[in-house]
């Protein structure tokens, strides 16, 4: 029986403390997958480092101790060596994945554990992507929203993808018919840059679990809202604790009260009467229901301070920066299933700032210069929100305007304005920062740098869809929403187009 060694699993309790460790080690960068994965190539065998999940489906032998990975020619017959070969312990039958992988995991007299694969799988092992589609698109360990026509959406992660094929699990309560082979599929996820939506169809799933399906990887997808996550203004119960600097992992043991003024998959707008400022880094505990508590590793991007009835109070713009898989789900199923029962739709969640009057004080708005009050369900005042600079884009012949207008009764600072094509990197399009005083509009000439993002020499229409990002100063607790426009370039000309045209 021909035997080959091509990966070690070791099990770690931080992945990033693992990751810098083997980086210092060995000189080379691991590949991450997922949340819980990072693969270290070491000549033809795989250092894996994992951190273990309680809540995953693992073999009946337990997987929490350092173990060797073996792939064999004839799985079935080295399953039946094993079984008379004196192990301490082994899987009572052969294990298969979803994705067609193999396995069985025995223990030798001495304790250590071996995993037993067939060739295939360690073939379909080594073409594994951490990530796939056009500037990786789609990631191991990402959460994404799947809908098919007869049915509303449901929530999957992205567990396996090869190739094309990217295979996901759903989650799914209750009785669901299976997908089939070829039936449309229409994909949401959520990025830095906005909200997307992608069609796709089966290409596979697993006949013993309807759960698992597979998807051709989408190699385009359309802006489907301006926010970064569905956000809903939803108010819940917040406990949290700070650690004791943003680069530590002590967290203080005093936890704190706050409430939420909204909520999205990205982040929480928190009220609390402690003193938090922004960079502080805090553990977050989200009492969605009386059954439902997520935790989440969170930073302070902005926060502002006021007075209200004698008590000094933080509302403060927070960024979630690490969280479980099954958080992630756990939270996105909660906003769709709110989402319908909620008074604000997720595009009106955050209240929009009127146009300031113009700085001399004149004109129809200058007896409102005062952003409106808001009033909580008691009737008390809420935190004034800080603006954002409005936009739009202009074709005016060969040229493309972008008009800024700074709708804050305050003067503003626009510290940066970004454009990225498709899930590419971003191409700053401001050479300076730009100050925009109250009611100030202000007209950019883009032709030149929205040009260069395209291939000049190509005789084709080339197409794109274009998030431009904000970077404001004072930093408010909600960022601008990216703002989104599809380009055509074409005969050495751009062109605003419709995806219907």
């Amino acid at each position: 029986m021909r035997v080959n060694l091509y990966k070690v699993v070791v099990p770690v309790s931080d992945l990033g403390q693992a990751e810098s460790f083997y980086l210092q080690l060995l000189g080379v960068s691991g590949r991450k997958f997922g949340l819980a994965e990072s693969h270290f190539d070491c000549g033809n065998v795989v250092l894996c480092c994992r951190q273990p999940d309680p809540r995953s489906e693992t073999s009946s032998v337990a997987l929490s101790s350092p173990r060797v990975c073996l792939a064999v020619e004839d799985l079935d017959a080295a399953f039946e060596k094993a079984k008379t070969a004196g192990c301490s312990a082994l899987d009572q039958e052969l294990r298969t994945q979803p994705w067609g992988d193999r396995s069985f995991v025995a223990r030798d007299p001495f304790g250590n554990t071996i995993v037993f694969v067939d060739e295939g799988t360690r073939q379909r092992e080594a073409s594994e992507q951490a990530s796939g589609g056009p500037n990786g698109l789609f990631a191991t360990g990402q959460v994404v929203t799947i809908q098919r026509a007869s049915e509303g959406r449901s929530v999957a992660s992205v567990v396996k993808i090869f190739g094309n094929e990217m295979w996901l699990k759903r989650e799914l309560d209750g009785e669901v018919a299976p997908l089939g082979k070829g039936e449309a599929i229409q994909l949401q996820y959520y990025d830095a840059t906005g909200a997307f939506s992608a069609g796709s169809e089966v290409i596979n799933s697993s006949s013993a679990d309807p759960r698992y399906v597979a998807l051709a990887i989408p190699q385009e997808a359309n802006a489907i809202q301006r926010r970064a996550a569905p956000r809903l203004r939803l108010v819940i119960p917040v406990s949290f604790s700070l650690f004791a600097s943003p680069d530590s992992e002590e967290v203080s043991e005093e936890v704190f009260n706050a409430r939420s003024h909204d909520i999205s998959t990205g982040g929480v707008r928190l009220e609390t009467e402690a003193q938090i400022t922004t960079g502080d880094k805090v553990q977050l505990t989200l009492t969605l229901s009386e059954s439902l508590i997520v935790t989440v590793i969170a930073k302070v991007m902005a926060s502002q301070q006021a007075e209200v009835k004698g008590k000094t109070l933080t509302s403060a713009g927070v960024q979630f920066v690490e969280m479980e898989l099954q958080d992630q789900i756990d939270l996105l199923q909660f906003l769709i299933e709110d989402e319908g029962e909620s008074e604000v739709s997720p595009e009106e969640g955050v209240r929009e700032i009127e146009a300031a009057p113009p700085a001399d004080g004149s004109g129809d708005g200058a007896e409102n210069s005062t952003a409106p009050e808001e009033t909580d369900e008691e009737g008390g005042e809420k935190l004034q929100i800080p603006p954002i600079v409005q936009s739009s884009i202009s074709f005016d012949g060969e040229k493309v305007v972008l008009s800024l207008l700074n709708g804050f009764r305050e003067g503003i600072t626009v510290k940066s304005v970004m454009v990225s094509k498709e899930a590419g990197s971003l191409t700053p399009l401001l050479d300076e920062p730009l100050q925009l005083s109250p009611g100030q509009a202000q007209t950019l000439d883009m032709t030149g740098k929205l040009i260069a993002l395209f291939n000049s020499g190509s005789a084709e229409a080339q197409e794109t869809h274009l998030h431009i990002l904000f970077k404001l100063d004072p930093e408010p607790p909600d960022q601008p929403a990216p703002t989104s426009y599809l380009v055509r370039f074409e005969n050495g000309a751009l062109t605003r187009f419709d995806a219907e045209d």
